[in-house]
């Protein structure tokens, strides 16, 4: 999932430096989301990996 924030943000940019005025906020909204998404799951992984009775068999 981050590398399609990656993605909507190298598209932003390259949208904003040509000039398209329309396609580069709805690629840094795009971009933005998905970046809020990725970090959320990832503090999710890490709380339940922190959290969670650990295997005493592993």
């Amino acid at each position: 999932m981050l590398i399609w924030a990656a993605i909507s943000l190298a598209m932003a940019v390259a949208s904003s430096l040509l000039g398209f005025g329309g396609g580069d906020g709805a690629a840094a909204t795009t971009a933005r989301i998905l970046a809020v998404v990725f970090l959320l799951l990832f503090i999710a992984a890490l709380l339940a990996h922190s959290l969670l009775p650990r295997d005493p068999q592993r």
